[in-house]
């Protein structure tokens, strides 16, 4: 394969005696070659920046808040600063919630452990147990603040899809247009059952999901609209909940007895 004269642009030489494969086989290897060295440039659709959304954060300091608690993800949101697109920064986002929603059952796992026996049993059956779809919708009902008419890109379009790929009970769609203007109970849980789905459709790489990628960017586009509100809303959400006394995701005492 040699660069051609245009921009951006290779010519594939090959033995035609020798191949006897199909045109999409050829075009294949030619795409696996050109990413030895190459790379295509995302859509402008992913491009994002934290900045957008920083007008919505104002964290003035507040002396009954214990910061130092929440140390390990302050790491994590200054990944999330550093991220340029959508995708990566959707990954950022999710990583702290992650975190959040772990804390919740490690702070409901103290407030029930009085010695280091039974704080390590419930530990480790939290581990076999956790499950990240419920925690995070967990977080999101008692510790995240309302998203009632907080969200404008909840379309038809976003509904279609989920009905096409994430139809869960096998019935009916979990994010309906209607859903925006809902109490916090209703739309809330639903918010965080979006961002997982999305999640998992980024990470996972399984011929049997759906799976978002730079190139199949026309296949989700529809939901673009709704991911960057997401971005741009929850990085001010999450500080303001990391910046109160919340007894949900903060623990109630420094440290535990060993007998």
């Amino acid at each position: 394969m040699i660069r051609s004269n245009a921009p951006d642009q290779y010519v594939l030489l090959f033995d035609a005696v020798q191949f006897n494969g199909s045109g999409i086989d050829l075009y294949s290897y030619a795409y696996l070659k050109y990413l030895e060295t190459e790379k295509i440039e995302i859509d402008s659709d992913l491009i994002w920046d934290w900045n957008s959304s920083v007008s919505t954060i104002n964290t003035g300091f507040i002396s009954t808040v214990i910061y130092s608690q929440y140390y390990d993800v302050y790491d994590v949101i200054n990944e999330w600063h550093h991220a340029n697109d959508v995708l990566v920064a959707f990954l950022k986002m999710y990583q702290v919630l992650e975190y959040m929603g772990y804390r919740r059952k490690m702070v409901d796992i103290v407030k029930g452990s009085d010695i280091k026996n039974s704080f390590l049993m419930h530990v480790k059956s939290l581990n076999s147990s956790f499950n990240e779809r419920t925690a995070l919708r967990e977080l999101f009902l008692h510790d995240i603040e309302s998203f009632k008419d907080k969200f404008t890109k909840i379309d038809s379009n976003v509904t279609a899809f989920i009905r096409k790929y994430w139809l869960h009970d096998g019935k009916n769609p979990y994010l309906q247009v209607t859903d925006a203007t809902t109490p916090k109970a209703s739309i809330n849980p639903k918010i965080a059952t979006f961002i997982y789905d999305v999640r998992c459709a980024i990470v996972h790489n399984k011929e049997s999901e759906f799976h978002i990628t730079y190139n199949n960017i026309d296949k989700y586009r529809c939901l673009l609209p709704l991911m960057k509100e997401i971005l741009s809303l929850m990085p001010g959400i999450i500080m303001r909940c990391l910046n109160k006394h919340n007894a949900g995701i903060s623990y109630s005492v420094k440290e535990l007895k060993l007998y």
